[in-house]
């Protein structure tokens, strides 16, 4: 079983923000940061909203842009719960509060 952002977030961040989201195996811990970032979002339009750069994998952002994508994860009023989240989730694709993680390998 896999872990995608649940339809509330699907909603908020778009389906091309979520279906880059690698998949993931559950964890409380995930599950739980889930539902503290979708309730949140259920407040607050997040800072990401249709900025596709977003969505993109870190290492087809042009030079700078994750800086960019940082300062506007900085005016987000979900900043604490998306970091929250990706630390638990460690999505492999896109920009999360600011902070892109490395793509996992695939056992060989």
């Amino acid at each position: 079983m896999s872990v995608l952002p649940p339809a509330r977030i699907r909603d908020r961040l778009g389906e091309v923000h979520a279906d880059h989201v690698e998949s993931i195996p559950p964890s409380r811990a995930a599950t739980r940061e889930h539902q503290a970032l979708q309730r949140v979002l259920d407040q607050h339009a997040p800072a990401c909203q249709g900025d596709d750069r977003f969505t993109a994998d870190a290492h087809t952002l042009a030079r700078g842009d994750v800086a960019a994508l940082r300062a506007i994860c900085g005016t987000c009023p979900a900043l604490a719960e998306c970091r929250a989240y990706a630390a638990a989730s460690r999505p492999a694709a896109g920009v999360w509060a600011g902070t892109s993680y490395p793509r996992k390998e695939a056992p060989q």
